[in-house]
């Protein structure tokens, strides 16, 4: 990747048209501001805006005081291709002077950033329902799964040991339950199961940023048909 310049950030608010060119118009759109400064190219780099929640220390007098105490402050960011992280409005929760956090991805303040909010997700998963006759269900043979592998993966996941054979459908809320899962759980199934997720037209059930996360643009083609296929 080409060295990264990160233009001063009162030439910023022009450039992603702030209103009144007035930084504190950044205060509590955060996901908006990373947006705007994807979409003007303002780090002339490769790179994507990421939503999740901001695990880091708050001030006391800042303009989010009254979250003080809360697990996470939901907030959004920029993830450059090398996997460090630009934050344009960390020093909001600082309150401090306003300017462009770069975060190298190595740095322990990367800790302070959940994508997705995956690890809220582990710590409160709960055990996956069990299968539902009366309920809508969906096909999960082999015949119906494109890689058998992943397909044992899940009913791992789903707690079926031992019988994994003889499954041959799952219930919507098995498949909600998977859908929310984290990303850390899912693995490197985790396109496996959203692509099976996805064939039985509810791919909704899947956050989006866990879905840009996972399969980045290709969750805009599977968006697309599951519109068509209404």
């Amino acid at each position: 990747m080409k060295k990264l310049t990160i233009p001063p950030i009162n030439v910023i608010v022009k450039m992603i048209d702030t209103p009144n060119h007035d930084v504190s118009r950044w205060k509590g759109n955060c996901y908006h501001v990373a947006c705007q400064i994807v979409k003007e190219d303002v780090l002339m780099t490769e790179c994507r805006v990421v939503y999740g929640h901001y695990l880091g220390p708050i001030s006391s007098d800042g303009f989010f005081k009254d979250r003080i105490g809360m697990p996470f402050v939901q907030h959004g960011w920029i993830e450059l291709n090398n996997g460090d992280v630009i934050d344009p409005t960390r020093w909001v929760f600082e309150n401090k002077k306003p300017y462009i956090a770069l975060i190298e991805k190595d740095n322990v303040v990367m800790e302070e950033y959940d994508e997705g909010g995956n690890k809220w997700k582990e710590e409160t998963t709960n055990p996956p329902p069990e299968y539902c006759e009366d309920g809508k269900t969906y096909p999960f043979s082999k015949k119906d799964f494109d890689a058998i592998d992943g397909r044992t993966y899940i009913l791992g996941l789903l707690g079926y040991h031992g019988k994994r054979k003889e499954i041959k459908k799952i219930s919507l809320d098995q498949i909600f339950w998977l859908a929310n899962l984290s990303t850390q759980t899912l693995g490197i199934y985790a396109i496996t199961v959203y692509d099976y997720i996805h064939r039985m037209g509810l791919l909704a059930f899947v956050p989006m940023d866990n879905q840009l996360k996972v399969i980045g643009e290709r969750c805009r083609q599977f968006n697309d048909t599951c519109k068509t296929n209404g």
